[in-house]
């Protein structure tokens, strides 16, 4: 395990509340914060810098997604910032965790719909207007559950 002094957990602990504070905001106003994203990279860059990253993998990683998250905000599958927050997620998990990532953020993303989906419903069903609308989906918040499990699996597997 790589070393937890202050150079390490202080960082993630950052990132955490960094990605929390996506997650509220993309629930709030349905809009990740470019302060955040900005923030999470640098936090990275401290990170990596510290010895605590293998910096060329998270690069490579975050380049992957980004031209993913683009292909997906092209196709109006998925907002820009949740694009531009994957990126940002690339860099901290590296080539080795870029799979359990998109897996973990997934599977949040599932559960995240359905409770989307249910509350719509909920909120369809108490309302004596119609509600037309599809719901919008918090993908920000799938990311940051995704992103936090597999920053903290890098973390602990990654002996750097």
């Amino acid at each position: 395990m790589p070393d937890a002094g202050a150079t390490a957990i202080m960082p993630l602990a950052a990132l955490f509340g960094l990605l929390a504070w996506c997650a509220v905001e993309d629930i709030r106003t349905r809009t990740i914060p470019h302060a955040a994203i900005a923030a999470i990279v640098v936090v990275y860059a401290v990170y990596a810098l510290a010895g605590h990253a293998d910096w060329v993998s998270g690069l490579i990683s975050a380049a992957i997604l980004l031209v993913a998250g683009f292909l997906l905000f092209y196709f109006h599958i998925m907002g820009g910032g949740d694009a531009k927050l994957i990126a940002a997620m690339g860099l901290w998990v590296g080539l080795s965790h870029i799979v359990a990532f998109i897996l973990y953020t997934a599977i949040a993303g599932g559960f995240v719909t359905l409770a989307v989906l249910l509350i719509h419903r909920l909120k369809a069903r108490n309302s004596d207007t119609l509600v037309h609308a599809a719901p919008s989906v918090p993908y920000g918040v799938a990311i940051a559950l995704g992103g936090s499990i597999a920053a903290w699996q890098a973390f602990l597997t990654e002996a750097i």
